[in-house]
């Protein structure tokens, strides 16, 4: 990372969120907002034309899970440092986004300071998360092992597809919206759809979907 400024670039769908994310981290000096996005899309263009050290992704793009931009931002260039500032449950998306290749997670709801502080561990090359992830994620590496890491339903069981499957089902979406969005067919989706109900034990569809939806809504 350049040591005079760090270049960061902000990827949310809601503009007013971005506007009061810039305006923060430019209250820092050594701190500029060099471009933001609205979509993957826009944000792998600005990345062809921008010299960025630092992305601050939101998990929930239109028509894209955040999981796959931070793949996508590390593909096109390693160097790239990652920060996750999202919305949803730490517990489920934290260790997911640390294996999408992102250094960091924080979630929305905490104190605006907590993002400078976060910021800062990044650039330091550190990783950010939150004390009681941190010591849940030592816990479970300790006693159990990542893989035998159980959540609420087993969610965490979940691929990182069947997760932003499950997701977009609570939300409301039919399969056919979800194959377009996707770019899968429409079989796929079903199938995907099936092993969740298998993988988190419900008995039908009908009560996966009301699970789904109120997982979505307590995000």
């Amino acid at each position: 990372m350049n040591v005079d400024t760090l270049n960061i670039m902000l990827v949310d769908d809601h503009a007013i969120v971005r506007e009061g994310i810039s305006r923060l981290i430019e209250q820092s000096p050594d701190l500029r907002v060099c471009a933001q996005a609205e979509n993957a899309e826009t944000a792998m263009q600005q990345l062809q034309l921008q010299h960025v050290d630092l992305v601050i992704v939101d998990l929930s793009l239109d028509q894209q899970n955040g999981l796959e931009l931070v793949k996508a931002i590390l593909q096109h260039d390693n160097g790239i440092t990652v920060l996750v500032f999202s919305m949803h449950q730490e517990d489920i998306y934290a260790e997911r986004a640390l294996r999408a290749g992102a250094k960091g997670y924080l979630m929305k709801s905490e104190s605006p300071d907590t993002l400078i502080v976060a910021i800062r561990k990044l650039q330091q090359g550190g990783i950010f998360l939150s004390d009681r992830m941190t010591k849940s994620l030592l816990g479970e590496a300790i006693h159990q092992g990542r893989n035998h890491r159980v959540t609420s339903f087993g969610i965490q069981s979940l691929t990182d597809r069947e997760l932003e499957i499950f997701t977009m089902v609570g939300k409301g979406s039919p399969s056919k919206e979800i194959a377009v969005n996707l770019g899968l067919s429409v079989k796929t989706v079903d199938a995907v759809r099936q092993n969740i109900k298998n993988k988190l034990g419900f008995q039908s569809a009908s009560q996966m979907v009301k699970f789904a939806i109120e997982y979505a809504n307590a995000g």
